[in-house]
């Protein structure tokens, strides 16, 4: 998993409203895998996430 698409509602496509985020990255799910209570701020599965991120396409 990374990082995609900021969100927008400049999407370039007719049938498609909007591109969103439904939760902060970095917000914990839950305990699973490791990770703190859901909700709470993990910082490690925040920098993974940056470090996946999908690159912007010149």
């Amino acid at each position: 998993r990374g990082l995609g698409t900021p969100p927008t509602d400049r999407t370039g496509d007719p049938l498609l409203d909007a591109v969103l985020w439904i939760k902060r990255p970095g917000d914990s799910d839950g305990p699973c895998r490791g990770g703190p209570a859901a909700g709470q701020w993990w910082p490690d599965y925040a920098l993974g996430l940056a470090r996946n991120a999908k690159k912007k396409e010149a």
